[in-house]
């Protein structure tokens, strides 16, 4: 009787930051799980895609991990791919690394692991533990263009006006509150008998009125340099820099042995160190700001 094939297979969306040690461990996991099947010999493949378009292939994980891994020598692609071969029963695992921002391939996720058995329950608990260490090298970390790309235009300037209405409460406050200060140093001027003719302030009036008609024309370059505009656009423009910092020096794929050690911490700590005088001088500036108007309040 003829067996049927049972095949389990799951993609993933997340970044991820592959080890030697993680590979050593899902090589590991893969000849524990065969040994359940049969003694037989595992035969597996390794393909490796570099930077410049290169495919190499090998079936010694000691090949791979002794790999430059820098420039034009960079690593794009792995597949690790696992295969054993008895009388009663094939199994396959394959387990496939890319990453999508330099190996961009339509249709393709940057992992994904597919497990072929003619067991149903080693199929099934073979998936379950391999995705338990999937999990566990998942790089938290977003594309800045897949955010700010086609929707940029729309989200700024969907910001730009709403700081904009946000500004325009203020700046008819501040006219009004210039012409209600007019009026009433014309109030005092008429209470200290330094304007006695009514028509003298009738006229002061309307020249008030004719000189806030010309600064109408200035009405927009109010808006633009109001606290609430400035403001929300300054911290619009701050979020950008910060979320394009934090994908520039935070790389989501990344296949951490041979050179590109050196490359990923170098940008991670350049990015911790930035991350922490940036928070750092807001930390400070708030500190300044309390102990300021606490000492203002006491004098």
């Amino acid at each position: 009787m003829e067996q049927i094939l049972v095949e389990s297979s799951k993609t993933y969306k997340q970044g991820f930051l592959l080890k030697e040690q993680d590979i050593r461990r899902i090589i590991s996991l893969s000849k524990d799980q065969f040994s359940k099947i049969s003694s037989e010999k595992v035969e597996y493949k390794f393909t490796l895609q570099y930077f410049n378009g290169a495919v190499a292939n090998t079936d010694n994980i000691e090949s791979v991990l002794k790999q430059e891994n820098e420039g034009s020598s960079s690593i794009v692609r792995l597949d690790i791919q696992a295969n054993q071969k008895t009388d009663g029963e094939d199994a396959f695992i394959g387990i496939y690394f890319r990453d999508i921002e330099n190996d961009d391939e339509s249709g393709f996720k940057p992992v994904k692991h597919i497990i072929k058995g003619q067991s149903r329950d080693w199929v099934f608990v073979t998936s379950s533990l391999i995705e338990e260490r999937i999990v566990k090298i998942k790089k938290r970390g977003f594309k800045f263009s897949s955010i700010f790309g086609k929707f940029f235009s729309p989200i700024f300037m969907l910001i730009f006006m709403g700081a904009l209405f946000s500004s325009t409460p203020n700046v008819a406050e501040n006219r009004t509150s210039k012409q209600l200060e007019l009026i009433k140093n014309i109030e005092k001027k008429w209470k200290a008998n330094e304007i006695t003719d009514p028509i003298e302030v009738i006229i002061q009036i309307e020249k008030n009125k004719n000189s806030e008609s010309v600064t109408v024309t200035n009405i927009f370059s109010e808006l633009f340099l109001s606290k609430n505009f400035l403001l929300i656009i300054g911290i619009t423009i701050l979020i950008i820099f910060f979320l394009y910092f934090y994908t520039k020096f935070s790389p989501r794929f990344n296949f951490y042995w041979g050179g590109y050690i050196e490359k990923y911490d170098k940008k991670e700590s350049t990015r911790k160190l930035v991350l922490g005088l940036f928070f750092g001088t807001i930390i400070l500036g708030v500190i300044i700001n309390l102990l300021s108007s606490f000492i203002w309040e006491k004098i």
